[in-house]
């Protein structure tokens, strides 16, 4: 997560999540960010929005 990033906007988080490594199976990590997004709405009422960042693309986010 690069926490220096992190937004609110609408009422809902949005957090740019940067993976430890490159995700074997795109879907497969889509999908689990997308079951913590869930959960943090079932069980903790909070509407967040996690931004998959690659390697790439975190420079410029961090500049």
């Amino acid at each position: 997560m690069l926490e220096e990033k992190i937004y609110v906007e609408r009422d809902a988080w949005h957090v740019p999540v940067l993976p430890s490594r490159q995700p074997r199976w795109m879907y497969a990590y889509y999908e689990v960010l997308a079951e913590v997004e869930a959960d943090l709405q079932e069980k903790e009422n909070l509407n967040v929005f996690f931004i998959p960042v690659f390697p790439d693309e975190a420079a410029p986010l961090a500049a």
